[in-house]
């Protein structure tokens, strides 16, 4: 089984559909003094993973809640780069981005691994 089959098997089988959060800039509003961001929303297929956060694996989240999401790199496309200001609506909550990792074969990206945290 190839690694693209084997991804889209995994994650289309097991993975849920999550609203991914993009922040795509800020406006200034005069009429109301006020710097507004527009968010842009897209629907993805994502393999959700609760962890518990140590000492050891992520000192800096123990103590909250921390889901690690799975998503096909060739779903992400559309949403450019991701970024830390980023979040994904998951179960009613939203958790803010707080890492990732892009993971390559063979000189193509195809799986990015994401740290969120409850917000």
């Amino acid at each position: 089984m190839q690694v693209d089959q084997a991804l889209d098997y995994f994650i289309d089988r097991h993975g849920v559909t999550v609203s991914y959060l993009k922040q795509s800039g800020q406006v200034y509003d005069p009429a109301t003094r006020k710097v507004t961001s527009s968010v842009i929303t897209t629907e993805l297929k994502a393999y959700p993973k609760q962890i518990r956060a140590n000492t050891y694996n992520y000192p800096d989240l123990v103590g909250q809640e921390v889901i690690m999401f799975y998503f096909k790199a060739k779903e992400m496309q559309g949403n450019s780069a991701l970024a830390k200001t980023d979040s994904i609506s998951y179960r009613n909550q939203t958790y803010k981005i707080s890492s990732y990792q892009e993971h390559m074969y063979q000189g193509e990206l195809k799986l990015y691994r994401v740290i969120a945290v409850k917000a």
